[in-house]
């Protein structure tokens, strides 16, 4: 009798076991996606960089960029080219994957100066952006920018 007791227990352990290990994995990625917006208005591209998948892909109102090269072009360029530049993504909604991914979605405010102009710049949209979690660290393997409005 006491064996069938037990199995109960080890079916609630091992649950409470999953779940643990996927909030490990949500509070890792969390981490993450605070690191990598800090990093961004900090302009700390190293860090930014090595945040990224050597295969990034980001979708935005201007076209689709692929991999490192293009990836470090546009934000060195966006670092030159826009004064005071802030980018806040507020997730709404994050998710892990069965698969050793994850993303999070939500709102994007991207605000700035051009260097020839004294008007501040604001787009507002949506974003969903794509990781790969890895053993030390995640990437981000993909993000979408759909702007909104953009007030100048």
């Amino acid at each position: 009798m006491k064996i069938k007791s037990c199995i109960p227990i080890a079916i609630i352990l091992c649950a409470n076991s999953a779940f643990s290990q996927n909030q490990i994995k949500l509070n890792f990625l969390t981490e993450h996606i605070k690191l990598w917006d800090l990093s961004f208005n900090k302009r700390d591209t190293i860090t930014l960089f090595r945040l990224a998948d050597s295969a990034i892909t980001i979708t935005a109102g201007g076209g689709t960029e692929l991999g490192m090269i293009e990836f470090k072009k546009t934000v060195t360029g966006l670092y030159t080219d826009r004064r005071e530049l802030t980018m806040k993504m507020t997730a709404a909604k994050v998710e892990l994957s069965e698969w050793p991914l994850g993303y999070d979605s939500g709102d994007w405010i991207e605000t700035w100066f051009e260097k020839s102009d004294n008007s501040k710049n604001q787009i507002k949209g949506k974003y969903w952006r794509m990781w790969k979690i890895e053993n030390d660290t995640c990437k981000v393997m993909a993000i979408i920018l759909t702007p909104m409005s953009w007030n100048k």
